[in-house]
């Protein structure tokens, strides 16, 4: 019977079996491995930043303009172009411009953290050759900067959302973020390992992913509600877009960052957002810690192949 062997790495390095029982103790292994490797951790997220503007005339201000054009945009075109308006008759005309703009901020740091996590395997694929070092970490990169980048953007959408409309999050709404930033996080991470590791066993995932996200954001009511009194021909489907955790987690994030404000639009309320998208968060956790416990063994020669 092999032997567990005790490295820096924790429980990385540990017995090629796989069993149902090691991807549960999963839940609580990866986290712990992550703490022990975050300086690590960090020194990626930090290098990554800086490269990121590198030569750039804006420099760290680039994550502040990239927010202002897209509001810029969307605004024009949904609101002034398409006249998109909310269903209150005393709401600001700006407010379907910042409901769009709240949820083309959580879709773009969503589809860029998963684009990038496919391909985590391959493009360090000199650390993944080292038995002892914890490769299902490295996706923990692109997952951080995704926040990151969310979070600046953010910021920026308060203050504009708050000029335009006088809207902003409410006690109630900042108080469930307790809740939303785990179950966000965990959603990213199972999904992220999910498909590092559909990558190695399938080199054409990344090329499949891009088709996937192009269809899932046009099925997801970013650009429009899900209202039958506002489009009608979409009430056979409703259950399916009801059933898309994206949409719930963009509501559940719509809810967050413009407070009751985001009634009009609105199918649900942030708890009920919340209580459907939970399922799919821990779900998507426990299919990519069992991916990459199962992949474990055969990582490292399948990425040299």
């Amino acid at each position: 019977m092999s032997q567990h062997v005790p490295s820096a790495a924790g429980d990385w390095i540990g017995p090629d079996r796989f069993s149902l029982s090691d991807s549960l103790a999963e839940l609580w292994r990866y986290p712990a491995r992550a703490w022990v490797h975050r300086d690590l951790v960090c020194a990626w997220v930090k290098r990554e930043w800086s490269a990121r503007f590198l030569g750039t005339a804006l420099g760290p201000l680039w994550p502040f303009v990239q927010p202002l054009a897209l509001f810029a945009v969307y605004a024009f075109v949904f609101s002034e172009l398409f006249g998109m308006r909310p269903a209150a008759p005393d709401a600001s005309p700006a407010l379907g411009a910042v409901w769009i703009f709240a949820g083309v901020l959580v879709w773009t740091s969503f589809a860029e953290c998963i684009s990038r996590a496919t391909g985590a395997f391959f493009e360090n694929r000199n650390l993944v050759q080292k038995s002892s070092f914890p490769a299902d970490l490295l996706v923990l990169q692109p997952i951080l900067m995704s926040f990151a980048t969310l979070a600046v953007g953010a910021i920026v959408f308060c203050v504009i959302s708050w000029f335009l409309t006088n809207t902003h999050p409410g006690f109630a709404q900042l108080a469930l973020l307790g809740v939303l930033l785990p179950l966000h996080f965990a959603w990213m991470l199972g999904l992220s390992l999910t498909l590092a590791c559909a990558q190695v066993i399938l080199r054409d995932t990344a090329s499949l992913l891009g088709v996937v996200l192009t269809v899932w954001m046009f099925a997801t009511p970013i650009f429009w509600v899900a209202d039958v009194a506002s489009l009608p021909a979409i009430e056979p489907w409703l259950s399916w877009i009801h059933a898309n955790p994206m949409h719930s987690l963009i509501e559940a994030w719509r809810w967050t960052l413009l407070g009751e404000s985001a009634a009009p639009f609105a199918g649900a309320a942030l708890g009920s957002d919340l209580a459907r998208f939970a399922p799919w968060a821990i779900g998507a956790l426990f299919v990519g810690l069992c991916s990459a416990r199962a992949m474990r063994g055969s990582l490292s020669d399948e990425v040299a192949s």
